[in-house]
């Protein structure tokens, strides 16, 4: 049986469905819960970027800051999970594929429960797909929930380093 779940969660109503069939299964299988959040400023502000959010006064390294968020916002889901279950959070910088393959190893997780938005058309030549890499790539079994559950909701402090790179 697995032992680990790597659950990537974009913030999206989907992601929240996919945590809960993550939880069921851990429940069933008695596995830990691994809630991973990877977010891809790679092409915009280098990780070791300094921005100065609203209201501070001092430069914070955008993956320190990115991160922070991150962490905080899975933390609130994490809160929602059955506490018998064992639950981790991580964030990852990079490609967002790439970071959950990264993560499947790093944490040694079994199996990947994830959210897949459905896209088709042009939306799918223009963006791709993440669950689809995932599928393909993958060492190890993908559990994808899909369905319409809206796009990805990023951080608080993605959108203020976005803004701080947009100016």
């Amino acid at each position: 049986m697995w032992k680990r779940i790597l659950v990537p969660h974009d913030f999206s109503e989907l992601g929240v469905r996919a945590v809960g069939l993550a939880s069921r299964l851990a429940k069933h299988c008695g596995a830990e819960v691994v809630l991973f959040h990877a977010t891809d400023m790679s092409g915009e502000l280098p990780p070791e970027a300094k921005i100065t959010p609203a209201g501070k006064t001092e430069p914070v390294r955008v993956d320190e800051y990115v991160g922070r968020g991150a962490l905080e916002r899975l933390g609130a889901v994490a809160k929602t999970i059955d506490p018998s279950i064992q639950v981790k959070c991580a964030v990852g910088f990079g490609p967002v594929a790439e970071q959950i393959l990264l993560a499947v190893a790093e944490h040694d997780a079994d199996v990947i429960v994830m959210a897949t938005h459905g896209r088709g058309g042009l939306a799918h030549a223009l963006l791709g797909s993440v669950a689809e890499e995932i599928v393909r790539k993958s060492l190890v079994p993908v559990i994808s929930c899909r369905g319409t559950g809206g796009a990805p909701h990023l951080t608080q402090e993605e959108l203020d380093a976005q803004d701080e790179l947009y100016g």
